[in-house]
């Protein structure tokens, strides 16, 4: 895959860096800054701030309910964005704006086979776990999982599919 389409490397370089200790990394997990890890993206400070405000919204009951609309609008809003951005500018104009058209024809091999087994995977695989442990017809569960589906495949991610997931589990 890639073969006849040179990538000029001149200008990469790497140098490893020494790993931090498993001590740091727990340390490291808690930020000092609530918002901090959100602009620096550092996504494991940010996750345990989203499962400690989880479960502070889930500790206060009832008075959380203002909290936990404003988070739904706000993950509504998200998604929406995502998908606007992934409609106008798409995951692959870059790569063709920086090579050229000549940069997919090397790689039409390696889609194919990419859907190949993205297909054997669901039929097979996912189709077999859905019959035997959820006693449920896998076409019909694949049917209406398909909105999820193609939302994570298009984005590359399942980070926004939790919506539309629960939108798509109701109409079962």
């Amino acid at each position: 895959v890639g073969a006849g389409y040179p990538m000029p490397s001149g200008e990469l370089s790497y140098e490893a860096t020494e790993p931090p200790s498993l001590i740091d990394t727990i340390v490291n997990m808690f930020p000092s800054n609530f918002f901090q890890p959100m602009a620096d993206a550092t996504m494991l400070q940010v996750i345990v701030i989203a499962v400690v405000f989880g479960f502070g919204m889930i500790a206060a009951g009832k008075k959380a309910e203002p909290v936990i609309k404003i988070c739904n609008a706000m993950s509504d809003v998200c998604i929406a964005i995502m998908r606007g951005i992934i409609l106008v500018f798409g995951l692959i104009c870059p790569v063709i704006a920086n090579n050229g058209i000549d940069v997919l024809r090397p790689l039409l091999w390696l889609i194919v086979v990419a859907y190949l087994a993205m297909i054997c995977q669901i039929v097979l695989v996912y189709s077999g776990i859905i019959k035997v442990f959820a006693r449920m017809n896998p076409l019909k569960f694949l049917r209406g999982e398909m909105p999820v589906m193609g939302f994570a495949f298009a984005s590359a991610s399942s980070m926004g599919t939790l919506p539309i997931n629960m939108e798509c589990t109701e109409k079962m």
